[in-house]
C-alpha cells in the first residue's frame, strides 16, 4: 500500500514538473491562448474594457519595432512615434471619404508598412555616423518635426480637425453573410482579435529575426561594431535594415491605431508627445 501512494507521489510530482517546464518554455503560446479565450469569458471585453486592450496591443507593437532598432542593434532612437504618425495618417489618407483614393483596410496597411519603411531608410541613411547622445537629438528632432508638420499641413492631415471617418477594416466587404466593417462597427471583440492577431504575427517574426542570421548581426553590431565589422558584417547595412524594420513595424501600429478611432483620425500630437518626449 505505501509503494502504491510512494508511486502516486512521484508520478503527481514528475507530471507538475513537466507542466511547469512546459510553462517556462511556452509561456508565450498559453498567454495568447488565455487573451483569445478571455473576451468569451469576460464580458466586458466586450465594451470600453476591450477597446483599451485593444489599445494596449498596439502599443505593445510599437513597443516592439523600437526593440528592433534599441534592443537588438543597440541605436538610442527616440522617434519612434514619428513613424506611428505617419503610418496612422496614411492609413487615414488612403480610406478615408475626402481623398478619391478609398482603398480597403489591407491595401492600406501594406502602403503604410512599405512607406514608414522607405521614410525610416531616408532618416537612417544621412545619420548612422552619428552615435550615442548625437544620435539621440536627431531622432528626436525628427520626431518633433514630424508632430509640427502634421499638425500644420491641414490641406492634407486636416490640421487639428483631423481626418475623419476612417472606415473599419473590412468595410464594404462580407463573408458568409456576414458585413464586416459593421461588425467591426459595433462589436470591438473584432478589432481586439484583429489586433491580437497582428501582435502573435509581429511577436513570431521577431523571434524568427532574432534566431536569423540578419538577427544575430544586430546584436553583434550591438555588442561591438567594429568587431563585427572585421568579421565582414556591413555595419551600414545592418543599422540601415534596423531602421527600416523599426519603422515598418511602428507604421504597422500606427495604421490600426487609425483604423480603430470610428470618428476619425484626429491631431495625434499628445500621442506623439507622450511617445517621444517623456515628461
Amino acid at each position: 500500500m505505501k509503494n502504491k501512494d510512494h508511486q502516486h507521489s512521484t508520478d503527481f510530482f514528475s507530471l507538475r514538473d513537466q507542466a511547469c517546464e512546459f510553462l517556462r518554455e511556452r509561456w508565450d503560446i498559453m498567454a495568447l491562448v488565455v487573451l483569445a479565450v478571455a473576451p468569451l469569458c469576460v464580458p466586458a471585453l466586450g465594451g470600453a474594457l476591450g477597446g483599451q486592450v485593444t489599445t494596449l496591443f498596439i502599443y505593445c507593437i510599437l513597443a516592439l519595432g523600437l526593440n528592433v532598432v534599441v534592443g537588438y542593434t543597440g541605436l538610442v532612437h527616440l522617434g519612434i512615434a514619428a513613424f506611428f504618425g505617419i503610418g496612422a495618417y496614411i492609413m487615414a489618407i488612403l480610406t478615408v471619404p475626402m481623398y478619391p483614393f478609398q482603398i480597403g483596410f489591407l491595401a492600406a496597411a501594406i502602403a503604410s508598412v512599405l512607406i514608414t519603411a522607405g521614410v525610416g531608410l531616408a532618416l537612417g541613411a544621412p545619420t548612422l555616423r552619428l552615435r550615442g547622445d548625437y544620435l539621440a537629438i536627431v531622432t528626436l528632432g525628427f520626431g518633433e518635426v514630424v508632430k509640427v508638420t502634421l499638425r500644420n499641413l491641414e490641406q492634407i492631415t486636416g490640421g487639428m480637425k483631423g481626418l475623419n471617418p476612417v472606415p473599419p477594416p473590412g468595410a464594404g466587404v462580407k463573408v458568409a453573410g456576414i458585413d464586416l466593417g459593421l461588425a467591426f462597427a459595433i462589436d470591438p471583440r473584432w478589432f481586439y482579435y484583429l489586433a491580437l492577431l497582428s501582435l502573435a504575427g509581429v511577436v513570431l517574426a521577431m523571434r524568427r529575426l532574432e534566431d536569423s542570421r540578419l538577427g544575430r548581426a544586430w546584436v553583434a553590431v550591438r555588442e561591438d561594431e567594429l568587431a563585427a565589422s572585421a568579421m565582414g558584417i556591413s555595419a551600414t547595412r545592418v543599422k540601415l535594415s534596423a531602421f527600416a524594420m523599426s519603422s515598418a513595424v511602428a507604421g504597422l501600429a500606427g495604421c490600426l491605431y487609425a483604423a480603430k478611432r470610428p470618428s476619425g483620425l484626429h491631431d495625434t500630437s499628445d500621442q506623439l508627445h507622450q511617445w517621444s518626449l517623456p515628461e
